[in-house]
This record gives C-alpha cells, structure tokens and sequence, in this order.
C-alpha cells in the first residue's frame, strides 16, 4: 500500500501544482484585459481631448474647463494603468512600460517598445516578499486578484 499512498499523495500535489498555476494565468489574463482596456480609454480620450481643442480654436471658444476635464480623466487612466502594470510585472517577474504597457526584462532599463525609461521596484520592495528572497515561490503569498470593482469596464468619455 505505500506505492499507492505515495502516488495518491504525489498526484495531489500536481493538482495543487496545476490548480495554482492556472489560477495564475486567469489572474495574469484579466489583468493583461484590462491593461487593453485602459489604454483603450486612454487613446479614445487624447482623441475627445483633440477634438475639444480643435472645436474651441474653430470656434473661438474658451473651452479650458472641458480641456481639463478630460486631462483630469486621461490622469485618471494612466494611474489605474500603472497599478495594473506593477500587478503584472510583480506577477511575471517582468516589468511593464508605464508609457506603452510593453512588457520588458526585470534588467532592462528602458523599454523596447518606446524607449521609455523603465521604472523598477525598490528594494524594500523586494526584501517584502513573502519569502524574503524575491523569488516569486509565493510561500503565504496571496494572489494577486484584481478588485471586482476595477474589473468591470470602464467606456466613460468626458463629454461636452
């Protein structure tokens, strides 16, 4: 009995193993998504924010207030894009562009992509680890889900 023992024992251990791992991927998955998204919102935003200007010179309006509303916005984007970019780099041992969202080595100093320099996380940061040894073993580390709230799409454009 303690060949069968044993392969039952191992065979729970791969499953655990997978069921992690797959975990992993969803979580990676959801958070490369709504990375799509934001820069998404971003892109269609710079474009309201051109138009705004254009319609203001075409005009001879003063239309500061709409133009800062969508800066104001754009902003907004941008800092739930990094959050979400530091979420995957912690989760991939990569670090993402700030600027692109591009995914580049833990090494690089710039990104391949732009060009951009690339933003690192600190030591302490690093010494934080569950573990200690920043090795992304996971030892009583929690997954790094995505709040529901940040999950669901986000298509609003500041309008006039």
């Amino acid at each position: 009995m303690g060949l069968l023992e044993n392969f039952v024992s191992n065979a729970k251990q791969a499953a655990n193993v997978v069921g992690k791992k797959t975990g992993e991927l969803v979580d990676t998955s959801k958070l490369k998504l709504q990375a799509l998204d934001l820069n998404s919102d971003i892109k269609r935003n710079f474009e309201s924010l051109g138009r705004a200007v254009y319609e203001a010179q075409k005009q001879g309006t003063d239309s500061t207030e709409q133009i800062d509303t969508i800066i104001a916005f754009i902003n907004k984007k941008y800092d739930e894009l990094e959050e979400v970019n530091e979420q995957l780099s912690r989760m991939s041992g990569k670090t993402f562009c700030t600027k692109c969202g591009e995914p580049n080595p833990k090494t690089a100093g710039f990104c391949s992509q732009c060009g951009e320099k690339l933003v690192h996380e600190t030591a302490q940061e690093e010494a934080d680890a569950p573990c200690g040894c920043n090795c992304s073993c996971g030892q009583g580390a929690t997954s790094a889900q995505p709040e529901q709230g940040a999950q669901e799409k986000q298509d609003e454009t500041p309008q006039a």
